[in-house]
């Protein structure tokens, strides 16, 4: 099930209570938590997919950057 948060500022944190990655249903992205400002403008669902166990490593971001054409 997917939790809903209120932060500080007018932010809202969503975030699944399973260990499941969520998906933005306007862009098909996904996240392990999402942060996102009042009023929200986009909407998420859990998915099957498990959050990853391990952190990403500069490798992960450079290999992140460039698939995105990005040049480090």
């Amino acid at each position: 099930m997917i939790v809903t948060e209120q932060l500080d500022s007018g932010r809202v944190r969503q975030f699944s209570d399973a260990g499941r990655m969520l998906r933005q249903r306007e862009s098909g992205a996904l996240y392990v938590d999402a942060v996102d400002v009042l009023p929200l403008r986009y909407t998420y669902e859990e998915t099957d997919e498990p959050v990853p166990d391990e952190e990403a490593g500069a490798a992960d971001y450079e290999a992140a950057l460039s698939r995105l054409g990005v040049e480090t």
